[in-house]
């Protein structure tokens, strides 16, 4: 089982659990900046590049 976030929970549970973790722009300000703005590309008909956020993988005992 792997989460997502690694909230403070994560390191709590037993066994502890895997998680990912994003790094760039991850605040829920920064992901919703960058969501509205390809919404908004996307309403105009403008192209859309795909965008991956950096992301890492913090190895926990439930994987």
């Amino acid at each position: 089982m792997v989460g997502f976030d690694d909230s403070q929970m994560a390191k709590l549970t037993r066994p502890p659990l895997t998680t990912i973790l994003s790094t760039a722009t991850a605040t829920a300000t920064g992901l919703a900046e960058t969501a509205v703005e390809m919404l908004t590309a996307l309403l105009r008909g403008e192209p859309v590049d795909p965008v991956v956020l950096p992301t890492e993988l913090i190895r926990r005992g439930s994987a």
